[in-house]
């Protein structure tokens, strides 16, 4: 029986067609809706803040930056110090301080840097450019102080053996930290045992005192994870080899 009016109930009005919901159309696409966040405030100040360094990190960063200053300084210096000099011992000079800049340099990015694949990079360039130190610090010597005829011999030796060390450090990325530090200290004390007889002896007591510099700091340096400061303390070990070691250079020409 249908109901009429008189039955007291009234039918439906008719409401049309409905617009369906963003839920619903994302549903169909097969998408899901995005959901508000609320980003903690931690969060947001971490994220206006930006990359910071860590206390042994800036320690590490303005201790051998101001090497890098300083070995600048040093390349200006040799650069005047060395217009009267042959040109041989000039450029000799110029190596030694280049490749003191560059050390300098690759060690404050790689504990400058925030990105972990640049700073693995500049790290692996830290270590490489120190056998070009050592055998830019011997070539003044080599030039000046080798055997009659065996100039060449003792050169092609040393920076052999140091491009080799780079080498393996840098291109060939085979990094072992031991090795390192023993093939480092063989290279800087092994070819003194031919310079120093033929070397003035005021160059030979600054060499002396830089290679023990280098070689003691390097106590501080496999101690670098013991305490924030101690890596800095290897940084200011080589700041004061190089610096007995460009002394030694500076009165090779007086």
């Amino acid at each position: 029986m249908h109901d009429s009016p008189l039955n007291g109930s009234s039918p439906e009005p008719s409401r049309g067609p409905q617009p369906e919901s963003p839920s619903a159309d994302f549903r169909t696409a097969g998408l899901q809706p995005c959901k508000p966040t609320n980003p903690s405030s931690a969060a947001v100040a971490r994220l206006a803040a930006g990359p910071t360094l860590s206390l042994d990190e800036l320690s590490n960063t303005i201790t051998h930056g101001l090497g890098f200053l300083l070995s600048l300084g040093a390349v200006v210096f040799f650069w005047q110090a060395t217009s009267s000099q042959p040109l041989g011992l000039r450029i000799s000079c110029l190596v030694f301080a280049t490749t003191m800049a560059m050390v300098y340099l690759c060690s404050t990015l790689s504990h400058a840097l925030q990105s972990p694949r640049l700073r693995s990079r500049m790290r692996a360039w830290d270590q490489g450019t120190i056998y070009l130190l050592i055998a830019g610090t011997y070539t003044p010597f080599i030039w000046t102080a080798s055997p009659v005829g065996w100039t060449g011999v003792v050169m092609s030796s040393v920076w052999l053996a140091a491009g080799w060390g780079f080498y393996l450090k840098v291109i060939a990325k085979y990094r072992i930290e031991a090795s390192s530090t023993v093939t480092y200290v063989l290279l800087g004390w092994i070819p003194a045992i031919v310079l120093f007889a033929r070397t003035p002896t005021s160059c030979v007591l600054w060499m002396v005192a830089g290679g023990l510099s280098y070689t003691l700091g390097i106590l501080f340096l496999v101690r670098s994870h013991r305490n924030w400061y101690t890596h800095s303390l290897w940084h200011l070990a080589v700041i004061g080899g190089s610096t007995c070691h460009s002394i030694a250079v500076w009165n090779l020409l007086r």
